[in-house]
């Protein structure tokens, strides 16, 4: 066929390369949006359990906060106290509730509910006055006791550190006597600031 003689069905058709290559990137973009539609999926899932945590410990939190402010400080019972509200409506609040059972407590909750102690005065307590500072004196008052009392001078020595080897030397040196020789007061000075003896 020349140019001449081409349809124009056969100008409107698509090499079948060209064909595999389009419908292979389609095919990948649909698989991406699948996956992208699951992963969006995904975390609405996890963003509602997120939110329903959160708004069980905002309730929890106002219902602890309610429960401390009336006294009730142990973890039971304000989980025991939360157990027995079951609202009848939406508009019914944990606070409204506790304010009528602190008024009116059912049996189960009045030993959790009344309180004992006595009512604190809203007036404050007038303040007692300070008393007045002893004068001082001008004699200065000797310690209690001598600080320094049992304590004593280390023991002086020259320094060298006598090893066991040093010792059966020097007691080598003194000869048959079997003492230490000249060096004797060194090594027991060194003996006692050890405190190997005294």
């Amino acid at each position: 066929m020349s140019d001449q003689e081409k349809t124009p069905e056969a100008e409107a058709m698509v090499p079948s390369f060209r064909l595999r290559d389009e419908t292979g990137k389609r095919q990948k973009a649909e698989g991406d949006l699948q996956a992208a539609m699951q992963t969006i999926k995904d975390l609405q899932e996890k963003h509602s359990a997120l939110e329903a945590n959160h708004t069980k410990a905002q309730t929890t939190h106002r219902q602890d906060v309610a429960l401390l402010g009336v006294g009730v400080s142990d973890p039971e019972v304000r989980e025991f106290i939360r157990s027995r509200w079951t609202p009848t409506n939406d508009k019914e609040t944990f606070d409204g509730w506790l304010t009528t059972q602190r008024e009116n407590p059912s049996p189960l909750l009045r030993p959790f509910l009344t309180s004992n102690a006595p009512a604190i005065p809203d007036t404050p307590a007038p303040v007692a006055e300070a008393a007045p500072a002893p004068e001082a004196t001008t004699q200065a008052e000797p310690p209690p006791g001598n600080p320094n009392a049992g304590t004593s001078q280390p023991a002086a020595h020259n320094g060298k550190a006598w090893t066991h080897e040093d010792i059966v030397a020097a007691s080598r040196k003194a000869g048959a006597r079997g003492g230490l020789g000249d060096q004797r007061d060194a090594i027991l000075a060194q003996l006692r600031a050890e405190g190997a003896i005294r």
